[in-house]
């Protein structure tokens, strides 16, 4: 170990040949997108989620959609009838349910796109990413979220894939090129 004036060692130093080894070190690759050099996901198992946190993640998103969307479809027609004193117009009534419908898609779409993750993903600690760790473009996020919603019960049964994947991904997460880490 190297030492300064009085005896004592600089903090990071190692042995006199500088900063001690990374823990885990992950080969660097480039960056198709903008040629910077990133750093490969981890390969160890402990840092994908694993099923339960993935279910339990989305049993709470399936909770916030089931009070949001009514509220979404009947809120703003049920204020016309109560402000207004009338049964609110056809148009208001077929707009809100349509806005309701395309809520869930919305939410998962700008969630996954924007952060991440989702509100279950966020308290449950996972996140949505490419295989090279980085976050999902809008395209990708669209992708995922319409398959989701309009495939539910595939993309379940899909998701029991992921006790045999060495990157704990579903089926959903292997055709569309996802894993989902440990945030």
């Amino acid at each position: 170990m190297t030492s300064r004036p009085g005896g004592q060692s600089r903090p990071g130093e190692h042995e006199g040949h500088g900063p001690p080894p990374a823990r885990h070190s992950y080969p660097a690759h480039a960056d198709r997108r903008n040629g910077r050099r990133a750093q490969a996901p981890p390969s160890f198992r402990e840092a994908y989620a694993g099923l339960v946190s993935r279910l339990l993640a989305l049993v709470l998103d399936a909770l916030a959609l089931a009070i949001v969307v009514p509220l979404v479809g009947t809120g703003v027609p049920g204020l016309w009838g109560a402000l207004v004193l009338g049964p609110a117009p056809g148009w208001l009534q077929v707009s809100a349910g349509v806005l309701a419908a395309l809520v869930p898609f919305g939410y998962f779409w700008l969630c996954w796109w924007a952060v991440g993750h989702t509100l279950g993903g966020a308290l449950f600690g996972t996140a949505v990413r490419r295989p090279d760790g980085e976050r999902l473009g809008p395209l990708r996020s669209a992708v995922r979220s319409l398959v989701g919603i309009a495939l539910a019960p595939i993309w379940l049964a899909g998701l029991l894939y992921s006790v045999l994947d060495r990157r704990r991904r579903g089926l959903h997460d292997v055709l569309l090129g996802t894993v989902v880490l440990r945030a």
